[in-house]
């Protein structure tokens, strides 16, 4: 069962991550998301503080915490490799993400 809670925790973890992040044609998923649940992603229409960020961020660190209390006692190896995970995950997406741009023609935002 531990297991499952973990894969659940990465895999919220992930989604956390791209709540919160710019793609290169402009889309914030996390921004349509809030949208549509009728809550204002900034807090002035389009500046300001963006709201986003801190969803994301808060996905992230609980998601982060449920997946180190289910794989503290059966797996702690595994613990050891989440930041690890993370650090992967935000290096290569702006990486990726870039040549997909370029491979599709959308002008990057990230140079």
């Amino acid at each position: 069962m531990a297991r499952y809670i973990a894969a659940f925790c990465m895999t919220l973890m992930v989604f956390g991550y791209f709540f919160g992040i710019t793609l290169p044609n402009g889309y914030v998923l996390g921004d349509a998301i809030l949208s549509r649940m009728g809550l204002a992603p900034w807090s002035n229409a389009t500046t300001g503080l963006h709201y986003t960020v801190l969803y994301s961020g808060a996905i992230i660190a609980v998601s982060w915490l449920g997946a180190v209390a289910a794989l503290r006692k059966r797996q702690p190896h595994v613990v050891a490799t989440i930041p690890i995970f993370l650090a992967l995950l935000m290096i290569g997406t702006p990486l990726l993400l870039g040549a997909l741009a370029g491979y599709f023609g959308f002008e990057p935002l990230y140079k």
